[in-house]
């Protein structure tokens, strides 16, 4: 009725070659250091397949917990919407998703969101998103602090869904999601956008396959726009405070990031919640 398997805590722990099915929740949770799975099947859960989590946020420590190799799909069986089929908990640094199959979900494959140093490369992910909208196959969105992720090397196709609304996108970077490199992926026959990115700062978005989709990118300038009015871009700055980014952790990992003021009006009264520094290069499209 819950989870099949928990790696909690500890270290160098592995789960390989193993079918967990039919999960009430998740399939299976991962804590610690270095543990992770490998070469696993994972079919109908309840809820999502693998929830990863770990490290130090605070001091940018990496847990170097993983998933990989794993065919994972028929996930979101009970709960419909956010239960992916890998999800990137909160607070983590130095996850890994590499190299695995997912599929056949009504909403997202991967969703990641307040992690650093995060690795998501060499997937495949297909029909997802079936039952959703304003839906991506990875998705993240809504940190500031969220810096050092990178999405590399994905073949996504084959995402789409006939529900009225905003849409079916390749990769989400939704509500001023920043700091984030998008590189090397193919994105193919995306119902709408393949890369979606809505109004963050410095992402790389270079080096990808964008072929058959409704629109390669769709980029705004929302945190000036709407959310600046809703004070969604407020909560941002207030968020990014809570975490040292000018500090030398930080500020060495991220000088980008360090450069946004601690005063909420000199944000104001700059251009710091305009979409700057982003890249859209050397990307190639048809269709």
């Amino acid at each position: 009725r819950a989870e099949l398997a928990v790696i909690s805590g500890g270290a160098g722990n592995r789960l390989a070659d193993c079918t967990l099915r039919n999960a009430g929740g998740y399939a299976c949770r991962v804590s610690g250091f270095s543990n992770g799975l490998e070469r696993c099947q994972i079919l109908s859960p309840g809820d999502g397949g693998v929830a990863l989590r770990g490290g130090n946020r605070r001091d940018l420590v990496a847990a170097h917990n993983y998933v990989v190799d794993c065919d994972i799909r028929g996930f979101s069986r009970w709960s419909w919407t956010y239960q992916p089929g890998v999800l990137l908990e909160p607070e983590s640094v130095g996850l890994r998703v590499a190299h695995n199959l997912i599929r056949e979900a009504p909403h997202t494959a991967i969703l990641f969101g307040r992690v650093n140093d995060c690795l998501i490369e060499f997937n495949r992910i297909h029909d997802v998103c079936r039952w959703s909208s304003d839906a991506g196959a990875i998705y993240v969105g809504r940190d500031w602090a969220a810096r050092g992720n990178r999405v590399r090397y994905n073949f996504i196709h084959d995402v789409d869904s006939s529900f009225e609304g905003f849409g079916t996108h390749g990769i989400y970077l939704d509500d001023c999601q920043s700091g984030v490199e998008v590189s090397g992926n193919v994105l193919y026959r995306i119902g709408d956008a393949g890369v979606l990115m809505g109004g963050g700062r410095d992402n790389r978005i270079e080096n990808n396959i964008m072929a058959g989709c409704g629109t390669g990118i769709a980029a705004d300038a929302r945190g000036a726009g709407w959310m600046f009015q809703s004070g969604g871009s407020r909560k941002l700055w207030e968020d990014l405070q809570k975490y040292p980014y000018r500090e030398a952790v930080w500020s060495n990992a991220y000088p980008a990031c360090a450069a946004i003021p601690a005063s909420w009006e000199a944000v104001t009264n700059g251009l710091w919640l305009r979409p700057q520094g982003n890249t859209f290069v050397r990307n190639v499209g048809f269709q």
